[in-house]
């Protein structure tokens, strides 16, 4: 991954220029796993969760962010209204406190649902807003672990290049292509 400034008229911003033939995954292998096992329960959507809020928990080391949504997850959402800002909450916080012993350690041993190398395509795309993260559905990842990498970032490069906004159910259309 390279980084590039750029300036437009004056004013200066960041461009992330991507020359990886196999793009890290934005997470550790064991919380993306965490992460899929909160959207396979149902216990918050992946649009709950936008990439700023994923940005932020993959700066966290990763046993802390791995602490962090199981942490999340045992908590009671009846009276919260906002999933997503009560976990950017919980991040606000964790940074605030800093780093407390074993945070720095690996997390468990925990194997998510997509292959590290997939995880990492995904969130490329993701990432670019070629796909966008409520449209993959867990249905998605269940039937996209089941071929082989090539194949499977075939089939996302296929989707990302359709006109997603004219499709009436983009997440149904994505699963009827996969399958």
């Amino acid at each position: 991954l390279e980084r590039v400034d750029v300036s437009t008229s004056g004013r200066r911003h960041e461009s992330l220029q991507t020359l990886e033939e196999h793009p890290k995954p934005l997470l550790h292998p064991s919380v993306q796993a965490q992460l899929d096992r909160l959207f396979k329960d149902y216990i918050v959507q992946r649009s709950e969760l936008d990439q700023d809020i994923l940005e932020s928990l993959s700066r966290l080391p990763p046993n802390a962010a791995y602490k962090l949504v199981q942490e999340f997850r045992t908590q009671d959402f009846k009276n919260i209204t906002s999933k997503g800002g009560f976990f950017v909450g919980m991040l606000k916080r964790k940074r605030s406190q800093g780093n407390a012993p074993g945070d720095e350690d690996d997390p468990p041993e925990d194997h998510g649902t997509l292959t590290t190398e997939l995880q990492g395509h995904l969130d490329n795309f993701f990432k670019k807003g070629d796909i966008s993260r409520e449209v993959v559905s867990q249905e998605c990842i269940e039937l996209l672990k089941n071929f082989p990498l090539k194949t499977a970032v075939t089939i996302l490069k296929l989707f990302s290049g359709k006109k997603q906004q004219s499709l009436k159910n983009p997440g149904k259309y994505f699963v009827g292509m996969i399958k």
